[in-house]
Order: structure tokens, then C-alpha cells, then sequence
């Protein structure tokens, strides 16, 4: 949820400048191959040249660098790539919070034995980085760290798993993304407590 906010606050100003009415709900995370897109041209019914994609592009930035690699517009979409320094500090920021072994787990596609995999593999990892090489791991690390509802975290839960199993064949995982992963599914139980 965090990185949600993070990302939203860093483009909301930018499009606004373009679209004065962008809100929140504008901006969609689990869209497809993209990081992240937005229906903006479509609901505006503004065709983007490729100078306001240029100035969307290289006016936004979060923590001193780049938020996006890419950004294209086609179909009425923007769609959006995060660079690696952006990944990373998401990642960072995540895994900063810490995540402890759950005592029991039952075996499964649940969320503490998928937790306990992702602690194990951050265990065992090569190396400590945040920003996977691999596209599915990669993509399993931002789709954890964008989840906040039940939905979207089953999605997430199904891409960890994915991940797991390739890193038993192939290190994918540094050990810094395998850690923010947990630490991403650790806080949505703290998140489920705190709204009863």
C-alpha cells in the first residue's frame, strides 16, 4: 500500500497538468504487462503527442531519480515502466519494515508458507539485490508490493509461487526482493487487523 501512495503522489502532479481532473483512481496497477497505466487520453479524449509524453516521461521523480523507464500511449492508455532506482527503493522501503518466520503454516498457495519461501529464498540468495532480472520475478516483487485487496494479493500470492519455483531451479531472487515480498505479505495481516 505504501508504494501505491508513493507512485500516485510522485505522477498525480504531472498529469494534472495535462488532465486537471486526474484523481487517484485514475491510475491502475495491475494492468497487464505495464507496471502501471492510466485511461486518462481515453477519458478525456485527448490524443498525447509525443512531447507531453516526453514531458510526463522526465517530470517525474521519486527519491532524486527517474519514477519511469518508459511511457507510451496507445489505445488511449498510458502505459508506464518503472525504472530500476524506483523498483528498488520501493523494494527497499519495504523490506526496511522487517518480517518474521511464521511459527506454523499449513503447506500451500497461503500467504505465511508463501512468506516463509520468500524468507528462506532471501536466506539463501546469491546476492542481495532489490530489482530481480528476471521479467516474472520482477513482476511478482511489484505486484506484492501494489496488493490491497483480497484480490489483487491472491494475484500476487500466484505470482510469488511462480517465482519460488523458478528460484529452485535458477537464483532470480536477490535476497533484498525475496525480503521485501515478505515483507510486503506480512504487513497486509497487519493492515487486516488494523481495519476490524
Amino acid at each position: 500500500m505504501h508504494a501505491r501512495r508513493l507512485i500516485t503522489a510522485a505522477l498525480l502532479p504531472v498529469f494534472r497538468r495535462v488532465f486537471p481532473e486526474a484523481q487517484p483512481c485514475d491510475l491502475l496497477f495491475f494492468g497487464g504487462a505495464y507496471d502501471v497505466c492510466s485511461p486518462l487520453p481515453a477519458k478525456y479524449g485527448l490524443d498525447i503527442g509525443a512531447d507531453t509524453v516526453y514531458n510526463i516521461l522526465t517530470g517525474v521523480s521519486v527519491g532524486g531519480s527517474p519514477l519511469l523507464e518508459s511511457l507510451e500511449s496507445r489505445g488511449g492508455f498510458l502505459n508506464m515502466t518503472l525504472s530500476p532506482a524506483a523498483v528498488e527503493l520501493l523494494a527497499a522501503s519495504a523490506a526496511g519494515r522487517g518480517a518474521g518466520m511464521p511459527e506454523r503454516f499449513e503447506l500451500g498457495a497461503n500467504a505465511d508458507c508463501i512468506k516463509a519461501g520468500l524468507l528462506h529464498a532471501a536466506r539463501l540468495a546469491p546476492d542481495a539485490g532489490y530489482v530481480p532480472c528476471d521479467e516474472g520475478a520482477r513482476r511478482a516483487l511489484l505486484l506484492t508490493l501494489f496488493a490491497d485487496t483480497q484480490h489483487s494479493r491472491s494475484i500476487a500470492l500466484k505470482a510469488c509461487e511462480t517465482t519460488l519455483d523458478n528460484n529452485r531451479r535458477r537464483p532470480i531472487l536477490g535476497a533484498g526482493a525475496a525480503l521485501a515480498c515478505a515483507c510486503a505479505i506480512d504487513a497486509w495481516a497487519y493492515e487486516n487487523t488494523e481495519t476490524r
